[in-house]
């Protein structure tokens, strides 16, 4: 499963993990998303792309979520933050985070969490047809 010596030069995906079924938090603090932890050995001096695709929603109409992307545990390094908020004066951040970085070490981690902006219940709303998708891509 390590990318030590490619043979496909468009071989760009290193790291993938998919939910399927729905889950869900009442947190306001960043919580891991079960199942969306994705472990990866990097080449030396290459970037990657770690991207979210979520489908997610809070049950409370007037109130919001945020995604966000780590490098290590959930509240270590943050890649980049995503979600949306319903009734603010503040803009979105985007619906799906991702970032284009060189990590400063070969053997990375990278996880996933969400949260509540206010109240309600925030769920990933997975599905077959509609997966929550982590990917680590070379760049």
């Amino acid at each position: 499963g390590n990318l030590i010596c490619p043979r496909d030069p468009g071989r760009r995906i290193i790291g993938l993990r998919q939910i399927t079924t729905g889950v869900t938090t009442t947190s306001s603090s960043d919580t891991q998303i079960t199942g969306l932890s994705v472990p990866v050995i990097v080449p030396a001096g290459r970037k990657i792309k770690p991207s979210l695709h979520i489908n997610a929603y809070n049950s409370n109409a007037n109130d919001g979520y945020i995604v966000k992307l780590w490098e290590g545990a959930v509240g270590t390094t943050q890649l980049a933050a995503g979600g949306m908020e319903k009734n603010s004066l503040s803009a979105s951040t985007g619906q799906d985070p991702y970032r284009v970085y060189t990590p400063a070490s070969s053997s990375i981690t990278i996880n996933a969490s969400f949260r509540r902006t206010a109240a309600g219940t925030v769920d990933t709303n997975s599905s077959s047809t509609a997966p929550t998708t982590l990917l680590v891509e070379l760049v």
